[in-house]
């Protein structure tokens, strides 16, 4: 009887300490920031995962320099929300006991979360998922102290049992519905930036087809002065070819008059003069 009791006591203990460092975590919000140092410019990052976990709510303080597994990281976190946490032994008190813990990005490992708990195929022991998830909880209290006995309970430590289970499956349910309040807040944010988005690509639209108009209003306008120009300079070079005709012919009849020609050089030139003046006022009022 001795012997059989030392070697459930012993199994029991083993299967503690396999299941003690691995916490399995669901996400609930990313912070993540990316700056430089003040001298050096080097690369800073703060990055901070909050989770909700079977030891209640934690929040996880990312710390390591691998870029490449890091950015593979936030790229499943925009798709997925499930992680399995990786516990050193020397720290899973610290781990249970801290609300904010410290821990290595590549000790964060991502999965499905749904496929996980569907899964009903018995282990190698024998122990189905719901098993040894109890198991692993019993085992987590034990290890620091929590659990009273291992001696089987009697009525009131099974109505107390059946009551904390109660609760643990209420929280479970208050978690989930924060969860589902979060997604769909998510889901409005989201909605909202692409109305946002559609609303400042019309307005951009609006704002370029109103600047094209402008500027074909502006061309069109130029266009016309430069007409107008063209125009008025060839009606003007034309005016002042016919007015340089006529003179000619003037000039002509001028020098062929014989009062003209009696008159001296200077008094000639100045009657010349006086019938351009007057050639070019008639010019101008037609």
């Amino acid at each position: 009887m001795k012997k059989g009791l030392i070697s459930c006591i012993i199994f029991f203990f083993i299967q503690i300490t396999c299941v003690a460092g691995d916490f399995v975590v669901e996400l609930v919000e990313e912070n993540y920031r990316e700056t430089q140092g003040p001298v050096s410019y080097s690369p800073v990052v703060y990055h901070t995962l909050q989770v909700h976990s079977e030891v209640g709510p934690k929040l996880l303080i990312l710390i390591g320099n691998n870029s490449y597994y890091r950015k593979w990281l936030r790229q499943y976190i925009a798709k997925g929300n499930a992680f399995i946490v990786k516990v050193s032994d020397d720290q899973d008190n610290l781990f249970l006991k801290s609300d904010a813990f410290e821990i290595d990005e590549k000790k964060i490992h991502p999965f499905n979360l749904t496929l996980y708990r569907q899964g009903e195929e018995k282990t190698k022991n024998g122990l189905s998922f719901d098993d040894l998830e109890k198991l692993r909880k019993r085992a987590a209290i034990n290890k620091y102290g929590n659990l009273k006995s291992s001696i089987p309970a009697t009525k009131a430590d099974a109505a107390l049992k059946v009551n904390a289970d109660q609760k643990a499956e209420q929280e479970k349910d208050a978690q989930r519905k924060m969860l589902e309040k979060h997604d769909q807040a998510r889901e409005e944010e989201k909605k909202q930036l692409q109305t946002s988005k559609i609303l400042e690509a019309q307005q951009n639209r609006e704002a370029e087809e109103l600047k094209r108009q402008q500027e074909q209003e502006r061309n069109d306008h130029e266009e016309f002065l430069m007409l107008l120009a063209e125009q008025k300079f060839a009606d003007e070079t034309r005016r002042m070819q016919e007015l340089e005709k006529r003179w000619q012919e003037l000039k002509k009849r001028l020098l062929a008059d014989e009062r003209i020609l009696k008159l001296d050089q200077t008094a000639r030139a100045r009657e010349i003069e006086r019938r351009w003046q007057e050639l070019k006022q008639r010019f101008d009022l037609e």
